[in-house]
């Protein structure tokens, strides 16, 4: 499965302002602090006995130097750092891997997230032993209620449109409600007959998708506390994602013909003069779009190349002998790009739908068919192929988003067909007679195809395809994928 590389991300919970502290003298606040991160690191998405999909594993939870005398004491108008052991957390991100089919079509996966919980008390009367006992129970609170966010995510594949691997902010905003009355009680419960206990000043939730940092990857948070608290204080952070330069997944492919072997002529007696007509083409991010309904709309962008009769250069071939296939008939190097997801799942998904690359190849044996004629079945056989793929690209989508080989190989008879239909059409009477007599060869049609997944996968390969319908040739052809 192709995924895309991991996100480096810094997530810093990095000042705080105390414009007024809430008492005579400085005020000594303090941090409780929770990170968490739900991601492919961790987690896959698996298909349940109905049907619909869910996420498996554990979230990745950070513990922090959560204590009293974790900030320094601050006088009204101070700003100070909050120290990196309470509030810094570096960590890299990978899309969650998805079930099935679909696990193989898209390069990425759902967005994960990452974020955190901090709580801001100023010291008074309770006593360490008291407030290590409460972070303790605020860890192990915030882990049950993420754990029970990840349980309640279920998604439907039967209703497209929906945006499914998100923590939404009615959940963030439950959370921080369920963490915040859950830190007091056990604040209270450990305060004895103490009567000046610690004050809560606030309390936040800050939650990040991978998806939001890679369209934006620097961005600042904060907020202010100065309704029923202490004083009125500040306290303001960052995020800030490394996005590699290859994330996108853009490659330069490098489809080469290389050479064709006869392992039996067509013409055992006076020799072969093979000829071959190909037609390259890709169904990627550069030409489709994914849409709303899940297909794809667009084009195939086609490259054709030249000539007919004697573009391999090659006459009198016999059995054993190995022909090389021009750079101008036998190579294709095209940008691949990722197939975006459309506007409603970018928000929940990571990456892009996997294109392809591919070849229609016709080999052939000339004969008694003139040049004309034959470079009108070129021309004919360039237009059909060309229809084919636009005729295709329509019925494509998630669940069948690429042209599989039997799917155009089974179209190669009838576009033969066509071909030397147009051959006879196009010649004069002499030429039609001499055609019938002794036609040019059709000695196969090949598709070669190649996704944009399983390049990734395995940048280099090397395969040997056989046309073997009138005489046997084998042609060995590379492709290779290189970052762009």
């Amino acid at each position: 499965m192709a995924t895309v590389p991991n996100l480096p991300v810094v997530l810093d919970l990095s000042t705080v302002t105390a414009t007024k502290n809430g008492g005579i003298g400085p005020a000594e606040p303090y941090f409780l602090t929770v990170f968490f991160q739900v991601d492919g690191t961790t987690m896959k998405i698996v298909q349940r006995a109905d049907g619909k999909l869910v996420l498996q594993g554990e979230p990745v939870i950070r513990r922090t130097a959560s204590r009293h005398g974790n900030m320094p004491q601050m006088r009204d108008g101070e700003t100070k750092p909050i120290p990196d052991s309470v509030g810094r957390f570096v960590t890299s991100m990978r899309p969650i891997p998805l079930s099935g089919d679909l696990g193989e079509l898209v390069v990425g996966g759902a967005s994960g997230v990452v974020g955190m919980l901090y709580v801001l008390n100023e010291e008074d009367g309770l006593s360490d032993e008291a407030i290590l006992a409460g972070y303790d129970t605020l860890v192990r609170q915030f882990t049950a209620e993420l754990k029970k966010v990840i349980a309640g995510i279920v998604i439907d594949p039967g209703s497209p449109g929906t945006n499914p691997f998100t923590i939404s902010e009615e959940v963030k905003q439950a959370i921080t409600e369920r963490i915040t009355a859950k830190v007091k009680a056990t604040v209270l419960a450990n305060s004895g007959l103490i009567l000046n206990p610690d004050d809560p000043i606030g309390s936040d939730v800050v939650i990040y998708t991978e998806a939001a940092l890679l369209a934006d990857p620097v961005q600042q948070f904060g907020k202010r506390f100065d309704e029923g608290v202490p004083g009125d204080w500040t306290v303001r952070g960052s995020v800030t994602a490394t996005v590699p330069a290859d994330f996108p997944r853009r490659r330069r492919v490098i489809l080469d013909l290389g050479k064709l072997a006869c392992v039996t002529p067509t013409d055992p007696v006076g020799g072969d003069e093979p000829y071959m007509w190909n037609v390259f083409f890709t169904i990627d991010g550069s030409t489709v779009t994914l849409g709303e309904n899940l297909k794809l709309a667009g084009t195939a962008a086609i490259v054709t190349t030249p000539g007919s009769h004697g573009n391999l250069t090659a006459n009198g071939v016999s059995e054993g002998q190995t022909v090389e296939v021009p750079d101008s008939i036998g190579r294709f190097a095209p940008l691949l790009d990722l197939i975006r997801f459309p506007a409603s799942l970018r928000d929940s998904l990571v990456g892009g739908v996997s294109g392809v690359i591919g070849c229609v190849s016709v080999l052939l044996d000339q004969d008694l068919v003139a040049d004309d004629p034959a470079e009108a079945g070129h021309r004919a056989f360039n237009a059909e192929i060309k229809r084919v793929l636009d005729e295709l690209i329509p019925t494509l989508g998630v669940g069948n988003a690429s042209p599989s080989p039997d799917d155009l190989a089974a179209l190669s008879g009838q576009i033969g067909e066509k071909v030397r239909a147009a051959i006879l059409e196009e010649g004069n009477v002499l030429e039609d007679l001499f055609a019938g007599v002794d036609p040019d060869d059709v000695i196969g049609f090949k598709v070669l195809l190649f996704t944009h997944a399983a390049l990734l996968a395995d940048p280099e390969q090397t395969l040997t395809v056989s046309f073997n319908e009138n005489g046997h040739y084998d042609l060995t052809a590379t492709v290779t994928a290189v970052v762009a």
